[in-house]
């Protein structure tokens, strides 16, 4: 037997304001979206997904059976398309009549599927463009334990960061050891709220090594509010050993917020 039901999708790399579509064979019912749009389709039609969010999950309504099979997804993000094949099986009904969501065993676009421009030469420099590309910088390190070591990360646009809640990149776990080159570009809007938490800025943890020392250098940060416990700074938490800041500007609506350890630039 068949029945509708939802399956659950997030997109991580989505630019801000992008045109997101989305077709499918099978998919039927309502599109339902967490702050976005409700939308009636009717099979095989194509969902324009208003309002999408970075990594904020939709559902897409399915027909599917008891058995698992498989639908092959299409989803265009400005230009550029993705086919993804999704595996689902009809959820069970709740009392109050709904399905559960179906079985999906991808997300459609992963960090892992996702790379900021790299120079031609191979030389682990990235160039860092819009607000996506920062936060894969975060995501590698401080969900995925890499430390970046070796590799530069450059600005090559200015960045807004307004709406989004920083995670500081790098923990006492996982310290960032690369180097970044704001590159005279501006960050604004940065907003993070640690609550008791140590280690709060724009970089939490930065430490270079005795055999690869880093910089972080040229960069400007336009309105800036911070709060956390001890180490606490607009641009760098906690600063280890072997790291040479320099030629940095903090301006406008500053607000650091801190036990101890609090400044500007630099908690520690």
């Amino acid at each position: 037997s068949s029945g509708s039901g939802l399956i659950e999708l997030t997109i991580y790399n989505l630019p801000d304001n992008a045109k997101v579509t989305l077709s499918a064979k099978g998919i039927a019912g309502t599109l339902q979206a967490e702050g976005c749009s409700l939308i009636p389709v009717t099979p095989a039609d194509e969902i324009i997904v208003e309002n999408a969010k970075n990594g904020v999950p939709f559902y897409v309504p399915v027909v599917a059976g008891d058995e698992i099979s498989t639908i092959e997804l299409k989803i265009t993000v400005n230009e550029k398309t993705y086919n993804v094949n999704v595996r689902i099986k009809k959820g069970s009904v709740s009392d109050s009549d709904t399905p559960d969501l179906y079985v999906a065993d991808d997300k459609l676009i992963k960090w892992d599927d996702y790379t900021p421009v790299e120079d031609p030469d191979n030389q682990g420099s990235y160039s860092m463009k819009n607000a996506t590309d920062l936060l894969w910088i975060a995501d590698q390190v401080n969900e995925k334990g890499k430390t970046l070591a070796g590799m530069t990360m450059t600005l090559t646009e200015n960045i807004d960061l307004k709406g989004i809640d920083w995670s500081p990149i790098g923990t006492s776990n996982n310290r960032f050891k690369g180097s970044f080159d704001g590159n005279g570009k501006t960050i604004s809007n940065l907003h993070i709220d640690n609550g008791e938490n140590n280690n709060a800025g724009f970089f939490g943890y930065v430490e270079g090594s005795k055999t690869a020392k880093i910089e972080i250098k040229n960069v400007v940060l336009e309105n800036v509010e911070v709060k956390g416990g001890w180490r606490v700074g607009g641009l760098i938490g906690n600063c280890g050993n072997y790291t040479t800041v320099s030629n940095i500007t903090v301006k406008g609506l500053v607000k650091i917020e801190g036990y101890s350890d609090a400044g500007a630039v630099v908690g520690a």
